[in-house]
């Protein structure tokens, strides 16, 4: 993206897994200083799908930069999900990220924010229903460095039946970080 592009529409990207064909997918966004984009991912499979998927995305927020991404995994309870997302806000950059599972054999969720400017934010949302013996597990992490930095993790969701959910949400202040706040619900 170049510098002050402002993309109007969202990003969308459609992904539907079939019986039996792993797949796996890399998204490296750099957004140049005051520019800003929406993705939406809808991931999906068909009932009673067997397979693996493995998405990898990095991304850069320059300075006043903002990426939103939106993903919505509905895959059948046979199907193994892996997403890791990785990225850095440079000064005033934001990054928001919006998820929501509703379903999976396995979803495992890694995600990890470095606020390295001034005055950078990360905001996380996760919702999720889980059913039968699907599983989710979720591991966030968000690196203040730069100076009045803000993050906020938001997570919430339905477990039924043997549903089984494990989440780890770190918000590390580094040394230099001050005046940089996070919470976390």
């Amino acid at each position: 993206m170049t510098e002050n592009q402002k993309v109007l529409e969202p990003l969308r990207m459609k992904i539907h897994l079939e019986e039996e064909k792993d797949g796996a997918n890399g998204f490296d966004f750099r957004l140049e200083p005051k520019s800003s984009l929406t993705v939406i991912m809808n991931l999906t499979s068909e009932i009673g799908t067997k397979a693996k998927y493995l998405n990898k995305i990095k991304y850069l927020c320059k300075e006043g930069a903002k990426l939103t991404l939106i993903q919505v995994l509905m895959a059948g309870d046979k199907v193994e999900v892996f997403h890791d997302i990785d990225g850095v806000c440079e000064s005033k950059g934001e990054f928001h990220l919006i998820q929501l599972v509703l379903g999976g054999k396995t979803t495992n969720i890694n995600c990890q924010n470095d606020l390295v400017g001034k005055e950078g934010k990360a905001t996380i949302d996760l919702g999720y229903l889980l059913k039968k013996k699907e599983k989710l597990d979720v591991n966030y992490v968000v690196n203040h460095i730069g100076k009045k930095t803000t993050c906020d993790i938001d997570v919430n969701g339905v477990l039924k039946d043997e549903a089984h959910k494990l989440f780890r949400g770190t918000i590390d202040f580094k040394k230099g970080a001050s005046g940089s706040v996070g919470s976390e619900m």
